[in-house]
């Protein structure tokens, strides 16, 4: 399950804002939208707290297995 990408679509985020946002590059934003398991276990943790902080959760959060 890809808990960044169900948030970015619930908060209408765009790529452009989490490109602003987070510093990261339009291929990565690019697999996260995409990708069904992400984060991966080989995921930078720099990726993951950059999204996390432009969504609003912790990065505890999108890596955890509980949905809550």
């Amino acid at each position: 399950m890809n808990k960044a990408k169900q948030l970015i679509q619930k908060k209408g985020l765009t790529q452009g804002h989490l490109l602003d946002s987070t510093g990261l590059s339009l291929p990565t934003i690019q697999h996260i939208m995409t990708a069904d398991d992400w984060p991966q276990p080989k995921t930078y943790i720099g990726t993951i707290v950059a999204i996390a902080k432009a969504i609003g959760v912790s990065p505890e959060y999108l890596i955890s297995e509980n949905n809550h």
